[in-house]
């Protein structure tokens, strides 16, 4: 995660460090915001467009709301990362990040990453990394402009993925805020390791 709070920009940098690319990748991403920092309705006014600020957004049972984006790469090559810039109006407390990939052979891998806050100048680490290992999982596929409407309650599905999908029912999208416009293109880069 690479940030610049002077643009409150925020970077996301997903690397594919094995000797296989990677296919279809499906990159769900949410800035989650707390009510102590600011609360629904002040953001709503400061940072969504004004034809959405009626849109139902709450707060989930810890307190947190986001903004959220989803994001697709047909195939990231081997020894590549893909850089993708976040739209997000506020620096956020959290970013949570879900990736889905693919290999060859179609099986579908996930992980699910929490970064953290943790210093003025705005450096967000890692704080959750899961699965520590490569789990396959049923495609979830998240829109940011639509609700995850899967069964959140199936206890099949790991926590970590059922929280990430009860944050994104209580997010909005990027595309509501006051930085997107109809000709905002997705930012996203491709580099060598």
């Amino acid at each position: 995660m690479q940030c610049d709070i002077h643009e409150n920009g925020v970077k996301l940098e997903i690397y594919n460090v094995g000797n296989v690319p990677a296919y279809d990748l499906h990159i769900s991403a949410i800035g989650a915001y707390t009510e102590e920092g600011v609360d629904i309705a002040t953001f709503l006014r400061n940072y969504v467009q004004p034809r959405y600020r009626k849109y139902p957004l709450q707060a989930d049972k810890v307190g947190y709301y986001g903004i959220r984006s989803s994001i697709r790469c047909p195939m990231l090559p081997f020894q590549k990362r893909l850089a993708i810039a976040l739209g997000l109006p506020l620096r956020p407390v959290d970013i949570y990040v879900m990736v889905q990939y693919r290999e060859i052979l179609g099986g579908n891998y996930y992980q699910v990453y929490c970064f953290s806050d943790l210093d003025e100048k705005g450096n967000y680490r890692a704080n959750i990394l899961e699965p520590q290992g490569f789990e396959p999982i049923e495609r979830f596929h998240f829109y940011d402009l639509d609700d995850a409407n899967f069964s959140i309650t199936d206890k099949s599905l790991p926590y970590y993925v059922s929280d990430f999908i009860d944050l994104w029912n209580h997010s909005l999208s990027y595309r509501l805020t006051v930085l997107y416009s109809d000709e905002m293109l997705s930012h996203q880069e491709v580099h060598d390791v």
